[in-house]
């Protein structure tokens, strides 16, 4: 029997997304390990398939790889730089061979992407996590509840629009599909998902271009940042407020994501705009790697008047950010290959296709680890499908049209 290596490979890796969090519940070494190990051998495994099929826009991504390990190497960052590059590259290398899939394999594909959200809702019941935060008890196969509610609300408006014939039983298997990921978005408590979603809703109703987009979050986050603190420092006697315990978290000058913006543009300047090293930053390699850089960050208190615990890494920081600081200059190539590439589809799809692609722009520029996680994968997987779908309905739509 033929197999089409595309989709062997992509199935693959959707298998390892399914089980490597769910894994490291039982084991916990496993939760350090298990991404770096996956990903290696998936990146082997898919070299390995198309070592001969090389094609340029790959041998540019080699190529900045290559430059990124020798700088490491001047600056005595190479492991460092190395398990960064493994952790992001195997999250977006499969890209490059998404046009070789045929129909059927999107179809197939997206049937898998349909039933891993399906199955969130069995896990959550089923295997709920032993957590000190009864709101972070649902998080199905992800680490986080709110991580497994965000998926699950970028998905919804496809699968809204989704033809009934993807889903068995037609009607009925989708209103069952719908409600239970409905159900299991809201079990997840992840306020923040659904604020993003109509959010979402409204800017890609308001505009068609990926850039004027990213005004609008700038302009919005610093329009945000006046209003709270405006009323966050206000004379008060009374109890914080939600909306002060946000302008502490977000807006504090030394324990907010603020404070980390401007540490980070410090040692960029630093630098020279060089950048500080790739990982070295607000991310996953820096906390196991420690630096000069990642020992000072200004950790974030979660909750700045009763502190849980502390990260490196806050929500709220944008990865773009943190590729600039952490690559400088050379920031600008991926940065700006991403943009043209969510611009290319963003400008000509359908309304819940844009849906889709503001509320992850919105994503990275809120995970300041989005690139690093195997949920990367899932973002990225499930809009390339939704959008190779989506053009193959208008083509044969128009042909049926025209004929």
């Amino acid at each position: 029997m033929k197999v089409n290596i595309g989709y062997f490979v992509l199935f693959l890796q959707l298998i390892i997304v399914f089980l490597s969090d769910f894994i490291s519940r039982a084991l916990t070494f496993f939760s350090h390990t298990t991404q770096l190990f996956f990903s290696l051998l998936f990146i082997a495994i898919l070299l390995f398939a198309y070592r001969r099929r090389v094609n340029l826009d790959l041998v540019k991504f080699i190529l900045l790889s290559l430059t990124i390990l020798s700088i490491g190497i001047l600056r005595n960052q190479f492991f460092l730089n190395l398990l960064q590059l493994i952790l992001v590259s195997s999250n977006f290398i499969f890209i490059f061979y998404s046009d070789k899939l045929k129909e059927r394999h999107l179809r197939k594909l997206m049937n898998l992407i349909l039933i891993f959200c399906f199955l969130q809702l069995f896990f959550d019941l089923l295997f709920p996590r032993d957590v000190i935060d009864i709101m972070d008890k649902y998080s199905g196969t992800f680490i986080m509840a709110n991580n497994k509610s965000r998926f699950l609300m970028f998905v919804y408006p496809y699968a809204v629009f989704l033809p009934k014939h993807y889903y068995p039983y037609n009607n009925l298997g989708k209103i069952t599909f719908l409600v239970a990921v409905g159900f299991s978005i809201y079990i997840g408590y992840s306020n923040l998902a659904i604020a993003i979603f109509f959010l979402s809703l409204i800017i890609a109703f308001l505009t068609k271009n990926i850039y004027v987009v990213g005004l609008f979050y700038i302009f919005g986050f610093m329009a945000l940042s006046s209003i709270v603190e405006y009323y966050a420092l206000r004379d008060t006697n009374k109890d914080y407020t939600p909306l002060e315990m946000n302008y502490h978290r977000f807006f504090h000058d030394e324990h907010g994501v603020e404070a980390v913006y401007k540490y980070g543009f410090k040692k960029l300047v630093e630098s020279n705009f060089i950048g500080v090293g790739f990982g070295n930053f607000s991310s996953r390699s820096g906390q196991i790697f420690e630096s000069e850089v990642t020992e000072n960050i200004p950790k974030q208190l979660i909750k700045f008047w009763l502190p849980l615990f502390e990260t490196k890494a806050p929500y709220g920081l944008s990865s773009l950010y943190v590729l600039i600081v952490e690559l400088g200059v050379f920031a600008l190539i991926p940065i700006f290959v991403l943009l043209r590439w969510l611009n290319s589809i963003y400008h000509k799809s359908n309304y819940h296709i844009r849906v889709m692609i503001v509320f992850m722009f919105l994503i990275i520029n809120y995970n300041p680890t989005f690139f690093e996680f195997n949920e990367c994968v899932l973002y990225l997987l499930t809009l390339v499908i939704a959008h190779k779908l989506t053009s193959i309905e208008k083509t044969k739509n128009l042909h049926i049209a025209t004929s």
